[in-house]
């Protein structure tokens, strides 16, 4: 990508590809919206800010979180530009909040996993309680949730799973854990975004579990306690 030309496009309003993910509350795919989302400016450490121009979520992304920028010039009139942003993230938007998560190619969509997230199950309370225990987590996200299906359901079950459920995703979105640090090491040959992050329990994170702990075992459901590996 031309760098130097696109710190020239401030103003601009690009659709992103791929297109912002919209949740519901429970954590469902809502129908896409192909969004126009303004170029707002440019940080001194060149991180990118875009507002939606829809529903006003703001994105700051790094300058390796995209690939390439593309006109539009059938889109475009007068002073007003328009074109497209392929990046090498994934938006997912829920409420006001806004979050980014790699893909695997510039451009492709990721699609969330359906978790438990609206109501906090007894295995998000197993992973709080893991988290309260070693304090900090390090590693990809996508490692996390291979972490958090073998600590859930022991190691053999977990190996079985053929695409772990998105507890990271689960835990972040609910203000339950936040990111102590996040090191983006650029891309891997395949061209696979090589992002290491670390993690550690949120202030909601131990209300929730202190919560939780607190009530009467008799009072949680059964069928809804996770199953530990020996």
């Amino acid at each position: 990508m031309n760098w130097a030309q696109f710190k020239t496009s401030v103003g601009m309003r690009f659709q992103v590809e791929p297109m912002a993910c919209r949740l519901d509350a429970q954590g469902h795919e809502l129908p896409e919206e192909n969004d126009d989302w303004l170029f707002q400016g440019i940080s001194s450490s060149e991180v990118v800010s875009i507002r939606n121009l829809r529903t006003d979520h703001i994105a700051e992304l790094g300058k390796d979180h995209i690939y390439d920028f593309r006109s539009n010039p059938s889109r475009s009139t007068g002073d007003i530009k328009h074109g497209f942003l392929v990046l090498k993230m994934q938006i997912f938007m829920q409420g006001n909040k806004l979050w980014l998560r790699p893909n695997a190619r510039p451009g492709e969509r990721v699609r969330p996993y359906h978790t438990p997230a609206a109501q906090p199950s007894r295995a998000i309370i197993a992973l709080l309680e893991d988290l309260a225990r070693v304090r900090i987590w390090s590693g990809r996200p996508s490692g996390y949730n291979i972490y958090a299906a073998r600590l859930i359901y022991g190691k053999d079950f977990g190996d079985l799973l053929p695409e772990p459920a998105d507890y990271f995703s689960a835990l972040l979105v609910h203000d339950y854990i936040e990111i102590r640090s996040l090191d983006d090491h650029g891309n891997r040959p395949d061209v696979t975004p090589d992002t290491t992050i670390a993690i550690q329990l949120a202030p909601r994170g131990h209300e929730e579990l202190a919560r939780r702990q607190s009530e009467s075992p008799l009072n949680a459901d059964a069928h809804d306690k996770p199953v530990r590996a020996s």
